[in-house]
């Protein structure tokens, strides 16, 4: 057979070079043909699949109530207080309330009133209301109310207290309020002569890590201080112990959970008192800030101690701001602060003196988020202590969002209270119509009463509605805010505190879920 002829190594390389260059040519022109077509063809249309909703019900609703005020000293200072100093001689009265409301005619869902360290009473029911009143609270409580039927209970509750003389002098009042896990706090100082005792509560069932942060007049002070909250518990620390200030904003971060914070804020001016309250919740840091409505007396704009609002700018920058009152003529710039400059992280304190006597709401609006509150104040007479000194109240009013409804709570009415005046502001640009409906411990009584506003006002109301034998003022609007102004007469002056409106909790309860990284 003859042999197959054999090609040289050099041959069979260039063949196979030949062979590959012409499958590549191939290659390439499949691959042109195959993009010409994707050119040619329109791309497929992009549709957009909206993430499923997954109702998750209401849940039950937790509110912490405030323990009364304290001495400084009842943390195991080495002082001894004279009775004539400590307490004045007189015993402190305090009462703490509870309200639950049953929505569209049912009757008040279940809810639960502990005391921190404490097994939970029921709220008693009598028809469409839970009402409960505690004397001498001991610390902070929970209300614990479940859902009422798909939506979350219509639940408030509030405490107060009363101290006709002694470094505790003054009324004060806190509404109970919902466990966040960021809260601000802006008021009280740290200065000699003054008290801030922050209060943190933790409802929940495992422990809460706290980070805490201040703010003074000068900046940013002292960052991340640590404070473990247990379950079911309360832990307090003085702020005075961390860093000295004349004006002070705090924010509490939570890890882990949610926690409630406070801030018991007591004066003396030398040896005399000058006023006892509690800061409790603001707003987020925001661009337009509202705060009221307020009390404001006739003040001569010399007066010492005159009512001030307090904004803190918690940024690395200064901040433009611009302060509005909302009276019932409708929005005025406060004199002076048009354009202010707030510097970066600053706490800054600007003066209501001289402001004409009404139901007043501030206005902030600022170029970068601010936060803030305000300090009433109530002059009284001077005493043997110091006859050229007269004793002093105050009562701090938080920033808080409008709402839709909500209920105001008057704890002690009749009681540690003399009387309770009601104010609303609308901060919209349009009128609305605000409904009130006052409820006592058997439930809503009365016909609801309508009152209209004009677009960007505040005005008092007491006078049309009746709040003898009220425990809460339940206010429904489009946005409205709404505040409840508590008065006691003491020998030596007026005592005052401040109670803002408690937003419903009910909300949309679903959850947006999305897939993807």
């Amino acid at each position: 057979m003859p042999s197959t002829p054999r090609l040289n190594p050099r041959l069979r390389a260039v063949a196979r070079g030949v062979g590959a260059a012409t499958t590549g040519l191939i290659v390439l022109g499949l691959t042109g043909v195959v993009v010409g077509a994707a050119t040619l063809s329109p791309p497929p249309e992009v549709t957009t699949v909206p993430p499923p909703e997954i109702d998750v019900g209401a849940g039950p609703l937790s509110l912490v109530c405030s323990g009364p005020p304290r001495l400084a000293t009842d943390d195991g200072a080495d002082i001894d207080y004279d009775d004539e100093f400590g307490s004045g001689g007189v015993e402190l009265a305090a009462v703490a309330e509870a309200v639950v409301l049953g929505r569209d005619g049912r009757e008040a869902p279940a809810a639960t009133w502990s005391a921190i360290g404490a097994d939970p009473i029921e709220v008693p029911a009598t028809g469409d209301v839970r009402y409960l009143s505690q004397s001498d609270p001991s610390g902070p409580a929970v209300l614990r109310a479940e859902p009422d039927g798909t939506a979350t209970a219509l639940a408030a509750g509030a405490s107060a207290a009363r101290l006709d003389s002694g470094d505790l002098r003054g009324l004060t009042a806190s509404e109970c309020q919902a466990p966040s896990s960021s809260i601000w706090l802006v008021g009280g100082a740290t200065e000699l002569g003054s008290s801030a005792r922050l209060t943190l509560t933790n409802p929940g069932d495992t422990p809460v890590a706290a980070s805490v942060d201040i703010w003074g007049a000068a900046g940013q002070v002292s960052a991340g201080n640590p404070i473990l909250v247990g379950p079911g518990a309360a832990e307090s620390i003085l702020l005075e112990s961390l860093s000295l200030e004349p004006r002070m904003a705090v924010r509490v971060t939570a890890d882990g959970g949610r926690l409630t914070a406070e801030i018991q804020d007591s004066a003396l001016n030398g040896v005399v008192p000058a006023g006892t309250d509690v800061v409790t919740a603001s707003a987020d840091p925001g661009p337009d800030l509202t705060i009221g409505p307020v009390p404001l007396p006739e003040a001569d704009p010399t007066a010492p101690e005159p009512s001030v609002v307090r904004l803190a700018n918690p940024n690395e920058s200064p901040t433009t701001a611009t302060v509005s009152l909302l009276g019932a003529d409708g929005e005025e710039v406060l004199a002076g602060t048009e354009d202010m400059i707030l510097e970066a992280g600053s706490v800054v304190d600007v003066s209501l003196a001289g402001i004409p006597a009404g139901s007043w709401t501030v206005r902030v609006r600022a170029d970068q988020p601010v936060t803030g509150a305000a300090m009433i104040t109530r002059l009284g007479v001077a005493g043997e202590l110091d006859p050229d000194q007269p004793v002093l109240d105050r009562a701090w009013v938080p920033a808080r969002t409008a709402v839709d409804h909500g209920m105001l709570t008057l704890p002690g009415l009749g009681s540690v209270v003399d009387e309770a005046g009601v104010a609303l502001t609308n901060p919209l640009d349009e009128p609305q119509t605000v409904t009130l409906r006052t409820v006592n411990a058997a439930g809503r009584t009365g016909d609801p009463v309508e009152i209209d506003l004009e677009a960007g006002t505040s005005t008092g109301v007491t006078d049309r509605i009746d709040l003898a034998d009220a425990v809460a003022v339940e206010v429904s609007g489009t946005a409205v805010l709404a505040t409840a102004a508590l008065t006691a007469q003491a020998a030596d002056g007026e005592l005052l505190t401040m109670i803002p409106l408690t937003p419903d909790a009910d909300e949309e309860q679903s959850v947006a879920v999305r897939l993807g990284p």
